[in-house]
């Protein structure tokens, strides 16, 4: 397993390891619900971003190292996220 991660800034979505626009290229401003403030712009995923992450993740469940990780090996990759 790698401890790179895709740099991710306001406004883009993580498909396949990748910091990308939504296929709309739409995005959302999120508030802080205790000042109302804005934080920041996320990326509005729609169907065709929802497709293209299942067919990544599935890719890389049923190719990558996934699958054949131990589950503590796993639980730790998902801490670092």
């Amino acid at each position: 397993m790698t401890d790179t991660l895709a740099p991710v800034r306001p406004g883009r979505l993580i498909i396949n390891g990748e910091a990308v626009d939504a296929a709309s290229g739409r995005t959302f401003t999120t508030v802080n619900p205790a000042t109302e403030e804005p934080i920041c712009a996320v990326a509005e995923a729609g169907p065709e971003d929802v497709d293209r992450a299942v067919k990544a993740a599935r890719a890389a469940f049923e190719g990558g190292a996934w699958p054949k990780m131990r589950p503590a090996d796993r639980q730790r990759a998902l801490w670092k996220l």
